[in-house]
């Protein structure tokens, strides 16, 4: 099982105005919290800490109305009738299940570099928890199974290569998968899951993921949850 918060202070919490001292944890540790940004339908405080990173990865943007804010903003939240992706799939971040552990855009070639949750409304019932784990840490676990090739869309890629984004995302990868890749699949969701981190964002925090390095992930929620995050993905 992963670790609660209160028992390993990771990510750290900065003030979000304080650009230099946030960047230096994010690059040194994958992930910062930052409490306080503004709440504003333009989403000035989201997009002034996006500029220190880089542009907006709109290659993965919903174009439904329902959650598609402009500018690579979008809602993370459940809908009455969850919406499919570009793949026929359930969109997960318009529904209240589980997400798995996994880095994004994962089927594209060269994948985002920043990932940036911010918290408009919690869930009033303590649920949908965010869950981290870096995997840079499983390195020296199981070689073998990190530089593993696996099918993904864009083709086969390793989930920790030398010098190049790590990649994990079992919903990304090409079906049937051989024994061999589902058994790597599993060693890898598994370690993942055994050294990750859970903790629930507050209203007005913002969480930046260092999408090359770091899963991500959420705990399930109830469909009626008014739990609101807004999402913009960063090129590198």
């Amino acid at each position: 099982m992963g670790v609660e918060l209160s028992q390993r202070p990771w990510p750290a919490a900065h003030d979000w105005r304080d650009g230099a001292t946030w960047l230096r944890t994010l690059l040194e540790c994958g992930a910062v919290r930052l409490p306080g940004v503004p709440i504003e339908p333009n989403h000035c405080g989201l997009h002034r800490v996006a500029a220190l990173l880089g542009p907006p990865s709109l290659r993965a943007v919903s174009r439904q109305p329902d959650l598609n804010q402009g500018r690579g903003v979008q809602s993370v939240r459940a809908l009455a009738q969850p919406i499919g992706n570009r793949f026929g799939e359930t969109l997960r971040s318009s529904g209240s299940e589980a997400f798995p552990l996994h880095t994004d855009e994962a089927f594209l070639e060269r994948p985002c570099r920043w990932v940036l949750l911010h918290c408009w409304q919690a869930d009033p019932d303590g649920r949908g928890a965010s869950v981290l784990a870096d995997l840079r840490q499983l390195a020296l676990a199981d070689r073998p199974t990190l530089t593993r090739p696996l099918p993904y869309r864009c083709g086969m890629h390793v989930t920790l290569p030398e010098g190049a984004p790590a990649r994990f995302n079992p919903e990304a990868l090409q079906s049937p998968l051989n024994d061999g890749d589902l058994q790597a699949v599993d060693r890898i969701a598994a370690a993942l899951a055994a050294q990750s981190v859970r903790f629930l964002l507050q209203q007005g925090e913002l969480l930046v993921i260092d999408n090359w390095r770091l899963a991500h992930g959420r705990e399930a929620f109830s469909p009626e949850s008014s739990r609101l995050l807004l999402r913009l993905r960063l090129l590198g």
